[in-house]
């Protein structure tokens, strides 16, 4: 059975204009969920995983496109307030065609690190974590998913590689890591590099693999966003650069 995952940091549901300077982030200021949601209709994913939903009382995003896609499931986890608008929730989500058995989110340590912005802000790491879901895909097979989005390290200088960082390092690989025997897990790391492996070695003592990546996932030239896998074979990959968001979404198919 073939499987086709997309990973998508959608900031928001904020784009630009096409005109625009692809790498500054004022550029991203039209609200155009409608945009993100064409682009997932296109390419009929079976499994969504997304962060930088926004949420509110009245307003959940995730919920809004596994309405206009038809899928009947999906979570959302707000870990955070959004630096991106005053008054939403910062969140990921799973959106899935097939049900949703379990759900569980988990707070990553965070080590509070602080840093000033470029308009003289002082700003402190937000809280970030893991979205988990057990994803029923056939009568009789189970995959577990999951959702995550790591600390923005280049902005608060952070190297994770430096053995103060071993606290924090420990925390996202414990929680990452899992003992199910099927797993994928899309998010966006924050890690600007081909592969992980050097950063999170821990995560890969256990049966667990990376689709290095052959293109960047961002405007900026970075390799932000990333797919581990564990008891699934990997038959595709494509990250789409022409999209409008500040993140380029990645669509990969797997073989259970």
């Amino acid at each position: 059975m073939k499987i086709k995952t997309l990973q998508w940091n959608i900031g928001g549901g904020k784009i630009r204009d096409i005109d625009s300077i692809s790498t500054i982030p004022e550029s991203y200021k039209i609200d155009s969920l409608e945009y993100i949601i064409d682009f997932i209709e296109l390419h009929n994913p079976d499994v969504i995983t997304l962060e930088e939903t926004h949420q509110n009382g009245r307003y959940n995003q995730a919920e809004i496109i596994s309405y206009e896609i038809g899928y009947d499931y999906f979570v959302n986890d707000v870990y955070d307030e959004s630096h991106l608008e005053a008054g939403q929730g910062l969140g990921q989500a799973i959106i899935s065609r097939f049900p949703i058995k379990s759900h569980q989110f988990d707070f990553f340590f965070n080590p509070e690190f602080q840093e000033s912005d470029l308009a003289g802000n002082f700003l402190t790491s937000h809280d970030k974590g893991i979205t988990k879901c057990d994803i029923q895909v056939t009568s009789n097979e189970m995959i577990e998913v999951g959702a995550t989005h790591f600390i923005p390290f280049r902005f608060f200088n952070v190297d994770l590689l430096d053995v103060r960082n071993k606290d924090l390092v420990d925390s996202i690989s414990g929680l990452i890591s899992t003992n199910k025997e099927r797993y994928i897990l899309q998010g966006d790391l924050n890690i600007d590099s081909k592969s992980i492996k050097n950063y999170l070695p821990k995560v890969f003592n256990f049966g667990m693999k990376e689709v290095e990546l052959n293109s960047v996932t961002t405007p900026k030239n970075r390799y932000y966003d990333h797919v581990l896998y564990k008891g699934v074979k990997v038959l595709k990959q494509e990250i789409f650069l022409d999209v409008l968001t500040d993140h380029y979404p990645i669509v990969t198919e797997f073989e259970l």
